[in-house]
């Protein structure tokens, strides 16, 4: 809370990542289920995706889920995003150091 008065903060993105294993083949249900789960009208546990770009958004959906739940944190936008997001379109920037930064996880306030 000290970083979030600190800062002026009122937007909390949650980044999922993944250990880029392959997940295999099977079919995602983050686009029917994603939006009802961010609505807690839907189980976490039911979303499945089929790749780490998924995967990682279904984690970070997840951490924001219980996030929300925290009176602390009333008031604050929680978003939930994946760095596959953001490397595929830093990377075809050309921008390499601000992908080697996301890649090695930014602290808060050093993003670019």
């Amino acid at each position: 809370m000290k970083n979030i008065k600190k800062f002026d903060v009122d937007v909390i993105e949650v980044v999922g990542h993944t250990d880029e294993q392959p997940l295999g083949v099977r079919q995602s249900n983050l686009d029917g289920n994603l939006l009802s789960v961010l609505k807690n009208t839907t189980a976490v546990s039911t979303l499945v995706p089929a790749d780490n770009a998924g995967l990682g958004l279904a984690r970070a959906v997840s951490v924001v889920s219980v996030l929300r739940q925290s009176p602390l944190l009333t008031g604050y936008k929680i978003i939930p995003s994946t760095l596959a997001m953001r490397t595929a379109s830093t990377l075809s920037s050309g921008n390499s150091q601000i992908a080697r930064r996301w890649l090695r996880g930014g602290s808060l306030g050093t993003r670019q």
